[in-house]
């Protein structure tokens, strides 16, 4: 006599060995193949009064600021993002980065915030494409003037 067990139950499903169901892949190979650019950065107190107090330079280790780290985003036309964080060297004020990018072609739009830092922004750099080596202003205590808009 045979008997059929667990009708109503469910159990584990079982791999057959063969590769996984396509559907429930990450997706991530229909991403592009990522990029990167490099970026020259100034650490600055502020831009406020819609550009015309334009702030001074501020180490990265400034008792007022003590800022560990540089969050850098790029941005594709397609709105895709990647982000990179950059150690934000004591006694700095400057520096250079690499960064990745969301594709390989662009164009890209490049923005940076200093990380636990609410009020940090920095300019919006737009229409950047791989291979360019832009210059950001990053803004420790605001900027509300229209290049950070």
């Amino acid at each position: 006599m045979l008997l059929a067990a667990g009708c109503g139950a469910s159990a584990p499903s079982q791999s057959d060995g063969g590769p996984p169901n396509p559907d429930l892949s990450s997706g991530a190979a229909d991403l592009p193949a990522a990029a990167s650019l490099s970026v020259a950065w100034d650490l600055i107190t502020a831009n406020l009064m819609n550009g015309t107090n334009n702030g001074f330079a501020i180490n990265c280790d400034d008792p007022s600021l003590m800022a560990s780290t540089l969050v850098f985003t790029t941005k594709n036309a397609a709105n895709q993002s990647a982000t990179t964080m950059v150690a934000c060297p004591a006694a700095m004020d400057s520096g250079s980065a690499t960064l990745q990018t969301p594709d390989t072609t662009g164009p890209f739009t490049l923005s940076a915030v200093i990380a636990g830092k609410s009020m940090s922004s920095s300019d919006k750099l737009r229409n950047l494409a791989p291979g360019d080596v832009p210059h950001l202003h990053i803004y420790a205590f605001g900027c509300d003037a229209p290049t950070c808009m």
